[in-house]
């Protein structure tokens, strides 16, 4: 899923379909599940918006930027030369974020 507030251009998410608001309440498999998405995902995205790399993070709790409480992992593409905004700050263009998530899920292998 596109996150609504992208930190980069194509910022994304990956959710646990498994109840768990931190990663040390997922089980492993949801945890391994989780990373194999990231590992499908993450060439479509570099592909779809040349990113030069990537950031994959998952905060656990508040003081550590948590701010919805269901493990989640962001798939953040980084570019040369483009600052990184805030988490959760500035909501992007609706457009452009489906536009994007059309692009990368008809990239996915």
């Amino acid at each position: 899923m596109m996150d609504i507030m992208p930190q980069t251009r194509g910022h994304l998410l990956i959710l646990t379909k498994e109840e768990a608001e931190t990663l040390l309440d997922l089980s492993v498999e949801g945890a391994q599940a989780c990373v194999a998405t990231a590992k499908k995902i993450a060439p479509a995205l570099l592909e779809v918006t040349k990113a030069d790399g990537f950031i994959l993070s998952q905060f656990n709790n508040e003081i550590a930027g948590q701010t919805v409480y269901h493990v989640h992992f962001h798939l953040v593409p980084r570019y040369i030369g483009e600052k990184v905004e805030r988490h959760g700050r500035v909501k992007g263009d609706m457009d452009e974020i489906a536009e994007l998530a059309r692009k990368i899920a008809a990239a996915i292998k």
